[in-house]
This record gives structure tokens, C-alpha cells and sequence, in this order.
């Protein structure tokens, strides 16, 4: 939910946003859907595919 509420106030304040992914559970669908409601799921990966840079620590996480 932190990353939809701030590509929404980027969006507001017309400012560019980077989500940094901290280790895989953010990143594979899977795990996703384990630890999130499917509406949550959803918003995260819209909030995702929105935000002006995605920062990934491993390979494994840039798939």
C-alpha cells in the first residue's frame, strides 16, 4: 500500500518516484499473492508498473 500512496502524491506533486525492491518476497507473484489479499496484490502490482523507477538488488528481482 506504501508504494500506491506514494505514486499517488508523486502524481499530485508531479515529482518523479523510485521504489528500491528490498529482497525477493516483493517481487515474485507467488510469494505476493501468499502475503497479500488479492486486492492489495493488485494494487501493488498497478502502483508498480506506475512508479518512474523500479531499483532491484539482484538479477533474480529485475526479472
Amino acid at each position: 500500500m506504501l508504494c500506491l500512496s506514494l505514486w499517488f502524491l508523486s502524481e499530485i506533486k508531479d515529482k518523479d518516484i523510485i521504489f528500491s525492491i528490498s529482497n525477493d518476497n516483493n517481487v515474485i507473484p507467488k510469494l505476493l499473492k501468499k502475503n497479500y489479499n488479492l486486492i492489495q496484490y493488485w494494487l501493488y502490482r498497478i502502483a508498480i508498473q506506475r512508479v518512474d523507477t523500479v531499483l532491484a538488488q539482484t538479477v533474480k528481482q529485475q526479472k
